[in-house]
């Protein structure tokens, strides 16, 4: 992936009895294993059996929570029950709110965004309707502000009420509960586990179960809410139906597609589909399309890391055709052993592990991007290069990679991309929300003036229906229009179509530039 940014890692932890090596070990595996959905903060909250809570939240990365053992020891000390972890990119608000957020009532962590925010701080009673730190602030403000007999009747009342994407963990320390809730778009996965004979576990993904012990039950539905009590797990929805495809208020599912494309970890599972295998079928379609407009590199290379996956599928499709079709490609025989070495995956871009990842980084984008990559000239120098990525955004890595390819001597540079150019901006808790700043935007869909733009001999991406069919599994598609495809789908493809999910203002939005006073 090129440089747009992740919306945050949820994860909260239910023990049925005190155990604080276990609720450590499974904090540490989850926060590290959702790493990769912010680095720009993180935190965590503990809350033992006597009462007693911890709370911690740290600028960068997730090590700065664990670095000094302060935590672990802290933790030992207690007999904790419930915690709860979340990793930050800032979509919206002020960058210094790290999550978790915490009252006597209710600590919180949020995942996305919420497209009513603005709507939401006009109803805050005073004195909490000052200025916001975020979209998260304004709806934990809002809750607290809310009525009812019971925890799970305010929760519930703020719930019903918020719109956009809007995946949430609440904790109840006074009640012992934890409640998870996913939006009713159904926007981004949220996960149930089981940690057997201790409790259960909710997060964004499951890539990290297996390490930390932990079996997986089931996505949580669309619209649905979990209460995990008394070693009970109980479901509700906000307006009391059964789960269905079509959600409360007669919502569709808008599964965001872009979680399968790059967002989540390769080895994570949900949308009822393996993110690894939806990223080799991508490859390989590319492929198919290169072996039908007869072009064959002489180099592969992956834009690490993102690329990795997809030129798995990419080299397995060409090998696959190439055995089968040496005759046809005017091949010898002896020599095509070696033809087929041409298409194995090679190291021609370097990652620098010390600059992270570009998208991560909210400022200066490229000097960032040249410090991520460094070509090697003995793999691509005079020869016909394929790089391979997941997606184009702003364009800003990919220029610089192929001006440093150019550099290296390279004879040709040919870009393929895992997913349509994005025209549209996200609001739904991806951070690239102007319009200006997207080179398929800028070139109003124009594939040969983007190429130029990059600077490459040919730029090719997969189709919307190539996508839909390798994210869902289907291959007899609804819809005659790009954004109808997606809909019937059960997919947001708003970023590809500018057709965004029914239910959805975007004129709510909290803008991560300042903060919002509902009084101006």
């Amino acid at each position: 992936m090129e440089e747009s940014k992740e919306h945050c890692g949820l994860v909260g932890i239910y023990l049925k009895k005190p155990n604080s090596a276990l609720l450590y070990k499974l904090l540490l595996q989850g926060l590290y294993g959702l790493q990769h959905r912010g680095q720009e903060g993180s935190g965590a909250y503990i809350l033992s059996s006597d009462g007693l809570t911890l709370i911690r939240r740290e600028d960068g990365p997730v090590e700065r929570l664990f670095e000094d053992g302060s935590l672990a020891r802290q933790i030992d000390n207690k007999s904790p029950i419930i915690g709860l972890g979340h990793t930050r990119y800032s979509t919206s608000g002020d960058p210094d709110a790290n999550q978790p957020f915490s009252s006597a009532d209710f600590i919180l962590v949020h995942n996305g965004n919420i497209t009513n925010a603005r709507k939401l701080a006009k109803k805050i009673n005073t004195p909490l309707s000052k200025n916001f730190q975020s979209d998260t602030d304004i709806f934990f403000k809002y809750l607290l502000s809310s009525k009812g007999r019971s925890i799970e009747t305010r929760i519930r009342h703020a719930l019903e009420n918020t719109e956009g994407a809007a995946n949430f963990i609440i904790i109840s320390p006074a009640n012992r509960q934890l409640f998870a809730y996913r939006d009713p778009w159904g926007f981004h996965p949220l996960i149930l586990g089981e940690i057997p004979q201790h409790g259960y576990i909710v997060a964004s993904e499951n890539n990290f179960f297996s390490n930390a012990g932990v079996n997986m039950i089931r996505e949580i539905a669309p619209g649905e809410g979990i209460t995990i009590d008394d070693n009970r797990v109980k479901t509700f929805f906000i307006d009391d139906r059964k789960k269905s495809k079509r959600n409360q208020n007669g919502i569709p599912t808008a599964r965001c597609i872009f979680e399968q494309i790059y967002f989540a970890a390769p080895d994570s599972y949900f949308f009822k589909h393996s993110v690894a295998q939806t990223r080799r079928t991508l490859g390989a379609c590319l492929a198919q399309d290169d072996i039908k407009a007869g072009f064959f590199p002489e180099v592969t290379i992956p834009i690490q890391h993102s690329g990795n996956i997809y030129v798995e599928g990419y080299a397995q499709a060409m090998i696959s055709y190439v055995a089968q079709h040496w005759q046809k490609l005017g091949i010898n025989k002896d020599q095509l052993g070696d033809y087929i070495n041409t298409f194995i995956p090679k190291a021609g871009l370097i990652a620098n592990y010390a600059a992270r990842r570009v998208f991560i980084h909210p400022t200066d984008r490229n000097g960032r991007a040249s410090l991520k990559h460094r070509p090697d000239p003995h793999v691509v120098a005079g020869k016909k290069v394929v790089i391979i990525d997941d997606s184009i955004v702003r364009s800003t890595t990919i220029k610089e990679i192929v001006k440093a390819l150019r550099k290296a001597k390279a004879e040709q540079i040919h870009v393929r991309v895992g997913c349509p150019p994005i025209i549209a901006p996200c609001f739904m808790g991806i951070d690239f929300p102007n319009s200006d700043d997207l080179i398929a935007n800028r070139c109003k869909g124009n594939i040969e003036k983007m190429r130029q733009e990059i600077g490459c001999n040919s730029l090719r991406f997969v189709s919307h229906k190539q996508l839909i069919t390798a994210a869902n599994g289907l291959h007899e598609l609804k819809g005659t229009t790009p954004g109808m495809l997606y809909k019937h789908a059960g997919f947001c493809g708003a970023c590809f179509t500018n057709n965004y999910p029914t239910g959805i203002n975007t004129s709510g939005v909290f803008s991560k530039s300042c903060q919002y006073n509902p009084k101006n």
